[in-house]
């Protein structure tokens, strides 16, 4: 009894097991092509959910679509988890590389066992819009030897392959080369085979009977059924004399920048001057400049006969959305009488200027009430068109510990702020915030001038410190400032030593104590006093107490044995804390004259 019990149980759970497996289906999907890589993606479907993970594995097959030039040719599988009712895959799908028929892949499918599929394989269409391919061509040079005759083979291109024909019609026209003289003229049409992207005009050229300069003619594409020919296309060829010796000059471009807004100008140079004219073929492209940013060069440069040099300019956009430097590239081709170094040239387009802010201190004395801090703005560089932005004062440096060294507005300056404007090709302007003189203060203190809502610029430095001396008040408390010391002279005799004594002075005495760094350095030249030799170098500091308002520095000379010789050396003093070194005076000298015994 209940070994049968357990065989029906066992049935009924072999039975719900099957139950469970699911019937899969995978939906045919059309993917739009285009110029980028994009995806097929497909949806495995259970009818309904299984109680175990089933494995989807899927292979791509060619139709009218083929591997590795319309899609990636795929191989892998996909899990439906346990519990679920779909999976997606994908497929990449290649950039059109133009076609006037859609085109369909294949992906044969399997899965695990005892799970069915609705169908052994789905497809993918890849929908191609009905676009022709553009006819282009290149420039080519040609080297032939003199009496010779040979054909040479032009190539003209598509953007992309077609599912038809295309036929491209040419003919070929004189520039200083001579149809009959220098090659034979030719005009006739090419036809470019279904899904090929390149055919051939073929052109027999004939060599000069002497060495003579380089002979230009154009091959004109004058239209196409099946493509799109760009208005005026034509391949310039130029043919050289195939001969041993011949020097051409080289011709060499700058590597420009300009501002957005200006123009770019690309300066060629050619090593020498030569008898007949130089020219060469040029266009401008984008290389990380949006095509917005300056309007497309393109078109035959001459140099002409005797002149070395010759400009080709790109105007660049403001383009207010840029504010990064971007690149663009002159293309230079098919040089006669000339040897092209470079034939990709790179120009830069500078972003937006920008602007900097400069410190600004002062020493607050008691000859006026109010005395201006200046500050200075700057663009790194000029700018075609008007650059502004927006200042304003504030209290301290920004630092909330300094708190105690925060000018305060309207007791040690006046609030300012407004809008400045630089003029176009001006780099640098000022303006003023005015200090106040505060009797009650005898220290530094600090404000700060922000920068804001640049237009036609980058704010660089925003924000420049203001520093306010105040080094006394406005009852007597006398202003600290290191203001002059005196030349030092000795005359000393023959072999005997002596001292230099220097004077550093204070304008006026300080209630807060004054140090300064001081050192000696040997004269230049003949006379030039030498430490060691004819003095003691001497350095250190000295501190003024509060009330002092004088220190010497003496320095030792030795005398020498030379007759009527004066040598000079310098003192030099640095540093100043608690005072300035007054009119930028740093040093002074020191004088020795040695008589003879």
């Amino acid at each position: 009894m209940n070994n049968t019990l357990r065989a029906r149980t066992d049935t009924i759970e072999l039975l719900e097991t099957r139950r469970l497996f699911s019937t899969i289906t995978v939906a045919p999907v059309e993917v739009a092509a285009g110029i980028a890589p994009t995806q097929a993606i497909f949806t495995a479907t259970l009818d309904v959910p299984s109680n175990s993970p089933i494995k989807l594995s899927y292979s791509t097959v060619n139709d009218t679509a083929k591997a590795g030039l319309d899609y990636r040719d795929t191989v892998s599988h996909v899990i439906i988890p346990a519990g679920a009712t779909s999976a997606t895959f994908s497929v990449d799908v290649l950039p059109s590389v133009v076609t006037e028929a859609n085109r369909e892949f294949l992906v044969k499918l399997s899965a695990t066992a005892g799970n069915v599929l609705a169908s052994q394989e789905t497809s993918a269409t890849i929908i191609e819009k009905s676009t022709p391919p553009t006819v282009t061509v290149s420039d080519a040079t040609v080297k032939i030897g003199l009496h010779r005759i040979t054909t040479d083979t032009f190539f003209v291109g598509l953007s992309g392959r077609t599912a038809s024909p295309v036929t491209v019609d040419y003919a070929t026209q004189n520039v200083t080369a001579i149809a009959g003289a220098n090659y034979y003229p030719a005009a006739g049409s090419i036809v470019i085979a279904p899904f090929r992207n390149q055919g051939k005009i073929k052109v027999k050229l004939v060599g000069d009977a002497i060495v003579s300069p380089d002979k230009v003619f154009d091959v004109d594409i004058t239209g196409a059924t099946g493509a799109t020919v760009p208005p005026g296309l034509f391949s310039r060829v130029v043919v050289e004399d195939d001969v041993a010796g011949i020097v051409r000059p080289a011709l060499t471009v700058s590597t420009p920048e300009a501002v957005r807004g200006s123009d770019m100008n690309f300066v060629l140079t050619l090593s020498a001057a030569t008898t007949g004219d130089v020219s060469v073929r040029y266009f401008t492209a984008p290389v990380t400049a949006r095509a917005s940013q300056f309007t497309p060069e393109s078109g035959i440069l001459t140099i002409p006969a005797g002149q070395t040099t010759a400009t080709i300019t790109v105007p660049t956009a403001l383009n207010t959305n840029v504010n990064v430097n971007t690149q663009l590239r002159l293309v230079l081709s098919a040089p006669a009488n000339a040897t092209v170094t470079q034939s990709n040239i790179l120009g830069t387009i500078l972003a937006y200027p920008t602007i900097s802010l400069s410190d600004a201190t002062i020493d607050e004395t008691n000859a006026a009430p109010v005395q201006p801090l200046t500050f200075f703005a700057t663009l790194d560089a000029p700018s075609p068109v008007p650059v502004s932005f927006a200042y304003n004062t504030a209290n301290g440096d920004g630092n909330p510990a300094d708190v105690d060294i925060a000018a305060a507005a309207g007791v040690e300056y006046t609030t300012e702020s407004g809008i400045l404007t630089f003029s176009p090709g001006q780099t640098t302007l000022s303006f003023t915030v005015p200090a106040l003189l505060d009797p009650s203060a005898n220290s530094t203190e600090l404000l700060m001038v922000n920068l804001s809502g640049a237009v036609n610029g980058i704010i660089g430095r925003g924000t420049g410190l203001g520093t306010i001396e105040n080094l006394g008040d406005a009852v007597g408390t006398p202003t600290v400032s290191v203001n002059s010391f005196t030349d030092g002279t000795i005359t000393v005799q023959n072999q005997q030593d002596g001292v230099v004594n220097f004077t550093v002075a204070l304008q006026t005495a300080s209630t807060l104590p004054v140090t300064v760094s001081y050192a000696t350095a040997d004269g230049t030249g003949v006379d030039g006093a030498v430490g060691g030799t004819d003095y003691t170098p001497a350095s250190g500091t000295l501190t003024f107490d509060p009330g002092q308002t004088s220190l010497n520095v003496p320095v030792s000379v030795f005398g020498a044995s030379a007759t009527g010789a004066t040598k000079t050396f310098t003192l030099t003093i640095t540093d100043p804390i608690n005072a300035t070194i007054a009119g930028g005076e740093a040093s002074a000298i020191g004088t020795i004259i040695e008589l003879a015994p």
